[in-house]
């Protein structure tokens, strides 16, 4: 385990001088409509900035959430009449999303690099092993590095994240395995068992497994 973290957080040191926007392929806007994670390819706009909202309506696309299931209000920023209401309450829910020590979300501000890394790697499950890689973000920076997240695109923490980018990060994300600590009992005591779903010992699952499923 420790050796597979010093490598990880290699790959995120030697990786921390990129710096390129990503400009999406047709492969990627394809695969992204395929799956109904974008909607309309007319109005991509990949240069423009994203925010924190639109972004967490990607996300909740590509894990397929059902939002009739989403009515809790998370934030004090985001009532229910925000076109984002259920998206963000759906992504606190589902364990993809946090706030600010306020209480608010920002649905409008712009997402950061080190921001989407974070979403992106709590969605596939890893939040948990990033714990005891240093201060955030560097465990979520590192995980986004190896599980292929960040691919292609610019890896500066601080600097605004574009459209073109955060579309680049979930078309890779799409077949990265998923992870879940799972609860169990050993001789009556409380245990975290990590499963990684990545095709070996368990069951294969993706994000792409399930859009695959839903369809």
């Amino acid at each position: 385990m420790k050796k597979l973290i010093a490598l990880i957080m290699s790959f995120a040191m030697f990786t921390a001088s990129a710096a390129f926007a990503a400009q999406p392929s047709d492969e990627v806007v394809n695969e992204l409509v395929k799956y109904n994670i974008i909607s309309d390819p007319s109005d991509l706009r990949p240069d423009d900035n994203i925010t924190r909202a639109e972004l967490v309506k990607i996300l909740c696309e590509a894990a397929c959430c059902d939002l009739e299931d989403y009515s809790a209000q998370p934030f004090t920023d985001v009532t229910p009449d925000h076109w984002a209401f259920r998206y963000i309450s759906a992504g606190y829910m589902n364990n993809m999303i946090s706030g600010y020590g306020d209480g608010t979300f920002r649905p409008e501000q712009n997402v950061t690099e080190g921001e989407i890394r974070t979403m992106i790697v709590s969605l596939l499950g890893y939040a948990s092993r990033t714990e005891d890689m240093g201060e955030w973000p560097l465990g979520y920076l590192a995980y986004a590095k190896y599980l292929g997240v960040t691919d292609s695109t610019d890896v500066d923490v601080d600097a605004p994240v574009t459209r073109g980018e955060a579309m680049q990060m979930i078309y890779n994300a799409l077949d990265a395995p998923m992870m879940e600590l799972q609860t169990s009992y050993w001789f009556g005591e409380e245990r975290s068992v990590i499963v990684v779903y990545d095709g070996k010992d368990q069951p294969l699952k993706t994000l792409r497994t399930i859009l695959d499923a839903k369809k």
